[in-house]
């Protein structure tokens, strides 16, 4: 099966440190990205959430890489 390069991921351009209780607003803004915009990544997972309610460090770091950063947790 060949794979389309469309679906590839960006290349890794940093890492955010992901805090407990991450909300899609937080997560918006380590990504530097608009709200709606993790909210419509989190619904093309299934992933129904407002922006306030906590994601999964699983989730956080599926739609981290998907803008080239890799999801450390806090220590």
């Amino acid at each position: 099966m060949e794979h389309d390069s469309s679906d590839s991921l960006p290349s890794i351009v940093g890492e955010i440190i992901i805090p407990e209780q991450t909300t899609p607003s937080d997560l918006a803004a380590l990504l530097r990205q608009k709200n709606f915009t993790i909210i419509a990544d989190l619904m093309r997972l299934r992933v129904y959430k407002t922006v306030n309610e906590p994601l999964d460090f699983e989730i956080i770091s599926e739609v981290a890489r998907k803008y080239g950063f890799i999801a450390k947790r806090v220590v």
